[in-house]
Order: C-alpha cells, then structure tokens, then sequence
C-alpha cells in the first residue's frame, strides 16, 4: 500500500498537462515536467498561408521602427481574421506575439503618442486575447519572450541556451535586444 500523498504542486503540474494534452495545444499556457515553463514543441515559425502578411511584416518590423515608418505601414495593413474559422488553435500563439508587437511598436516607436490603434491591429488582437482567455487585449510575458524564439540548432545538447537562440518577433533586431530575452527564455527552460 502506498503511504505517500500527492503534493499539491504536483496536482497542479499534472492537471496542466494534462488539459494541454486534451486540447492538442498549450494556448492556455505553458507548464510540463519535460520543459519547464517554456512550450513541449517549438514556436511555430510561420502562420498559415491566410496570414502571411502578419508574418512578413513581423520580418520587416526593426527595420520599419529604426526608419519610423511602423505606423504609415501597419495603417495600410488589411483586416485579418482571428477567429477558430480563420486561425487555427496551434496558430494563436505565434499569432498574439506577432499582433502584440506590432501593437507595442505602433504606440510607442514614435514620441507622439497615437489616440488608438488601426482596426487591423486592435480587432484580431481582441479575438486572440478572447481564444487565449486573457481579460484584454495586452502583451503578456509569453508574447514577449516564452513564446518569442527559434532554436539556431536543433540538435544541439541542451539546446535552448542564449547562444543558441533567435528571436522570432524581434521589434529592435539588435543583440542587446536577443540577449536579454534569451536570457529570459533560457531561465524559464531550466525548469523542467
């Protein structure tokens, strides 16, 4: 007969993975005995064909804050869905990092602050933020970082370590932007 009880940490761990398991995603966070609090799978590193130009301008995105243009290009960017019949569930979570980013940069790139976002920012950032479960639309610490990264070499031991990391949504695109979330991402890999 077993004496031992089940701490309640250990309650929490195994319901978290557990729900994951059940949905077939992590979008409603990040917590495993395997990887810590970072994703079991890799961030996703495109979106899918419907949303490309949320991808492409992710790719643009230090270059149009160093030129100052982030506002005159994103004001011109469609209206794209966010929603189940648009954006699959294993989407979201890149989805919400790159909108968060393009949110965070239009308001603060430039010194004259805008009266609000475009409609092509703030109407899928609100669906995302619903699909997520998060109160409002905002950049949470998994669109910044947690969710913010691709590995340099898959098969490297130990693989995510700074040296070995990329941002996949960079706003500024320097070094000193990549080291410190990465030092970031590495913490939160180190505790599995």
């Amino acid at each position: 007969m077993n004496n031992y009880q089940i701490i309640p940490a250990r309650k929490v761990l195994d319901n978290a993975m557990e729900i994951n398991k059940l949905l077939g995603h992590e979008n409603l966070g990040f917590l495993s005995d395997t990887h810590g609090f970072i994703p079991t799978t890799v961030p996703k590193l495109a979106l899918s064909s419907t949303h490309k130009i949320w991808d492409d301008l992710a790719a643009e995105l230090p270059d149009l804050c160093r030129k100052l243009q982030v506002r005159q290009c994103l004001d011109q960017m469609p209206i794209l869905m966010a929603d189940e019949k648009h954006l699959p569930d294993d989407m979201v979570l890149r989805a919400s990092a790159i909108i968060s980013a393009f949110a965070h940069a239009y308001y603060y790139v430039d010194l004259d602050l805008p009266s609000g976002l475009p409609a092509a920012i703030e109407q899928p950032w609100r669906e995302i933020a619903r699909r997520l479960q998060r109160h409002e639309a905002h950049m949470s610490y998994i669109d910044m970082s947690t969710y913010n990264w691709r590995l340099l070499d898959l098969n490297a031991p130990n693989p995510v370590r700074v040296e070995n990391l990329k941002l996949l949504i960079p706003i500024w695109g320097n070094e000193e932007e990549r080291i410190f979330l990465g030092s970031t991402i590495e913490i939160q890999a180190q505790f599995p």
